[in-house]
């Protein structure tokens, strides 16, 4: 995944990000894709920072993602700095099932035990140990962080849950310098959930071409606001 000719930016993450991928194809944005992982994958322990290195630990093996250098930052190989879009840690299905398969919930209404807002925090913070760590490294090391929310495709018995989770996750992200890519206001519904149009056809979970394009030109929209130095 990726054309390499010409990057404009680094792709990470899971599953979702291959979609982002798609979206990029569809736009003629060349890119670098990195390290795609299952949403499962980034619950555990994925990476190390040695020195000045972040070292990712995939079923590859271990491989620098980026390092800082005098001259500023690199990926292995030529790649010049280039910003990074993520979708690490935003697999909201995933926990909005296990939460609700744990006879848990959000809202005092329902036959769930009830999870104050204050505690619900605490419990992403906790699920997300390992991604929120490796943005914080990221930044850390002196990288242009995005991350793009997952498409709101989501089983109707956990959506209030996936919606809230996805809230707080993004909020912790900013908190710690990670730029949102939030595309949901033009991709949903009502009721909140993904429009048929932005919707993938081969299960349903994830976005289409069309909803990764629409990502990947936001991304750039706020690239070309912001511009990245280069190292």
């Amino acid at each position: 995944m990726g054309n390499s000719t010409d990057p404009k930016f680094i792709a990470f993450g899971d599953s979702h990000a291959v979609v982002l991928g798609s979206g990029a194809d569809a736009l003629g944005v060349d890119y670098l894709a990195w390290a795609l992982f299952a949403g499962h994958e980034l619950d555990r322990d994925f990476f190390v920072v040695e020195a000045d290195e972040l070292i990712v630990n995939s079923k590859r093996g271990q491989a620098v993602f980026c390092r800082r250098t005098d001259g500023g930052q690199s990926v292995p190989g030529s790649a010049p700095h280039l910003p990074i879009l993520s979708t690490a840690g935003f697999n909201a299905n995933n926990f909005g099932k296990k939460f609700h398969h744990g006879g848990l919930s959000i809202t005092r209404s329902s036959n769930g035990q009830f999870v104050s807002s204050a505690c619900f925090e605490s419990v992403v913070s906790g699920a997300r140990t390992h991604v929120l760590q490796f943005y914080r490294a990221l930044i850390g090391l002196g990288w242009s962080v995005f991350a793009a929310p997952s498409p709101p495709r989501f089983d109707p018995k956990w959506a209030s849950v996936a919606h809230e989770f996805q809230n707080i996750l993004a909020h912790q992200l900013t908190a710690v310098g990670v730029k949102i890519v939030d595309v949901r206001a033009e991709t949903t519904d009502p009721d909140g959930m993904l429009r048929q149009k932005f919707a993938g056809s081969d299960d349903r979970l994830h976005g289409n071409a069309k909803y990764g394009a629409l990502v990947v030109r936001r991304f750039m929209e706020m690239i070309d606001a912001h511009p990245v130095a280069s190292g």
